[in-house]
């Protein structure tokens, strides 16, 4: 009986021993196998004004001006060539996805960009993982929900602009009524909020306003012009980065890329693209009361957008 016992106490011992190994080995197995966080990095867009081939900032000999005082551009329709000047080219940026080289996708939600005249960012898109982004999609305009807010009441979403290097946040649904441009110089940011006008409520999703002279033999008989569209968005799809297309083949996003010193794509904004085959300038020359320009506005929003080379 004593060897018996003996026996069984040495079977026992042997199979807590087994169990605590077991125990251990789980435990370390668990540990090795934790994933790592996704590193994340700070994206932005460079968004260039653009009135047809020329950019609003530039002039010949290098100096930069306001676009208010700036281009005039040719394009083309019945009227034969009709000289343009803007003095305002704003619209809200949203629903933003940037596609991988991976193959995978980063949707930043909830992110609302208003891009205006004068001032080309960068505008902070948001946090993305880590990693090679070669093409990006958006909608111009914005969702039902932001689109149903009044102004006051959306006083979360701002938008962080640094402008000419001092960094300043605004809500973008109520903005500022002056702002500071790419060269320094004071500027104005139309009013966006439509509130109810005709059938529509909300925001303009864009708004662009100036003069164009629509004279046969274009002596400056300039009417002025404000044409608005809103409610339905516009989704625009950028092709893939190339050395053609953008001069590089994709924007890298890394765990350096705060706030302060985002990661940039470069975009160029071209209302002459946006204006193109408009024939009417004259009233009704609002896009409320005008829906053959409305639908050609819309139908270049897509068209307006590509990457800076």
């Amino acid at each position: 009986m004593k060897t018996l016992k003996t026996l069984s106490n040495i079977t026992l011992s042997v199979l807590v021993v087994f169990f605590f190994s077991c125990k251990k080995k789980d435990s370390s197995t668990s540990n090795s196998t934790t994933t790592p966080p996704t590193p994340m990095g700070v994206i932005s867009f460079h968004l260039h004004t653009n009135i047809s081939t020329n950019e609003d900032s530039i002039m010949p000999n290098g100096y930069g001006f306001q676009i208010q005082d700036s281009i005039f551009t040719n394009i083309p329709n019945s009227l034969g060539y009709v000289n343009i000047k803007l003095d305002t080219a704003q619209l809200y940026i949203s629903n933003i996805v940037f596609h991988n080289t991976n193959g995978s996708t980063a949707t930043v939600s909830g992110q609302y960009i208003l891009k205006y005249i004068g001032a080309e960012g960068p505008y902070i898109v948001g946090s993305v993982p880590a990693g090679n982004y070669n093409s990006v999609s958006f909608n111009v305009g914005l969702d039902a929900m932001a689109n149903g807010m009044t102004p006051g009441s959306m006083n979360t979403a701002n938008q962080v602009f640094p402008g000419s290097g001092t960094g300043t946040t605004f809500n973008v649904f109520n903005p500022p009524a002056t702002f500071t441009n790419s060269v320094g110089d004071a500027g104005t940011i139309a009013p966006m909020w439509a509130g109810t006008w005709s059938s529509n409520t909300g925001y303009y999703f864009i708004n662009v306003q100036g003069f164009a002279d629509t004279s046969a033999l274009q002596t400056g008989q300039y009417n002025h012009f404000s044409f608005q569209l809103s409610n339905t968005s516009v989704a625009v799809s950028l092709p893939a980065q190339t050395m053609a297309n953008a001069g590089q083949n994709y924007v890298t996003v890394s765990n350096t890329n705060d706030v302060s010193n985002p990661a940039e794509m470069h975009l160029i904004c071209d209302y002459g693209q946006l204006m193109k085959g408009i024939t009417s300038f004259k009233a009704p020359y609002n896009t409320t009361a005008n829906a053959t320009t409305a639908a050609a506005i819309r139908n270049n929003v897509a068209n307006m957008f590509y990457y800076e080379h």
